[in-house]
């Protein structure tokens, strides 16, 4: 019986902690799509600009350069 609750402990802690990885890993970005528009566009773009991956200008248009 104590067997039976350490694996059921372990087990909630495992499935916590892949919950944490999962949520942190995921950003802002997720939803944006070819043809998506707006700040969190701008906040990608500035976001690849910075770390040298995008070269274009600022736009706030997700197009082929942010691919």
């Amino acid at each position: 019986m104590k067997a039976k609750k350490t694996i059921l402990l372990l087990l909630i802690i495992i499935l916590c902690s892949m919950q944490m990885m999962v949520s942190y890993g995921s950003s802002s970005y997720t939803n944006l799509k070819f043809g998506s528009r707006g700040t969190k566009v701008i906040q990608l773009q500035q976001a690849l600009q910075n770390r040298g991956y995008y070269k274009s200008s600022i736009d706030g248009i997700f197009g082929r350069y942010n691919l």
